[in-house]
């Protein structure tokens, strides 16, 4: 299944580039960037391309909500301070959801910070990308 991401190429390249790839391929680029190490004092400086659910017009020149086009079927959330990666893959294998996990540049055993990648039913029409952001937001925040 084909599905909608944008990357962002690096910290001073910003303007976001839309694609469609396939789901296994995404989650096989997710495995690699995760096993990529960057240090926490390199946060600012992107060595590896950051993907986003969210679609941008073809002429944005940055990331602003104003060029949002749409929102592919799948996302990514911050569990930040909650929930360590065990009780997450748990949640993961307990809900049957397709994706992939993994712990970002700030995780700690003393404070966990995981992120989750999955897949979704459909696409987020634009109309519901304000609520289904704000969902996630005050769920895990």
């Amino acid at each position: 299944m084909d599905i909608r991401l944008t990357s962002i190429i690096n910290a001073k390249d910003v303007k976001p580039s839309s694609f469609l790839l396939e789901w296994n391929d995404l989650m096989a680029l997710f495995a690699e960037h995760a096993a990529q190490v960057r240090l926490i004092s390199d946060k600012d400086q992107f060595k590896i391309p950051a993907l986003y659910p969210t679609v941008y017009a073809d002429d944005a020149f940055r990331k602003s909500k104003d060029n949002v086009i749409g929102y592919g079927s799948w996302t990514a959330v911050d569990i930040d301070h909650v929930m360590t990666f065990d009780a997450l893959k748990a949640f993961f294998l307990e809900h049957h959801l397709d994706g992939c996990l993994y712990t970002t540049t700030s995780h700690s055993m003393e404070d966990p910070r995981v992120r989750g990648v999955f897949l979704l039913n459909r696409e987020i029409e634009l109309s519901e990308f304000d609520e289904f952001w704000w969902l996630f937001a005050v769920s895990h925040g």
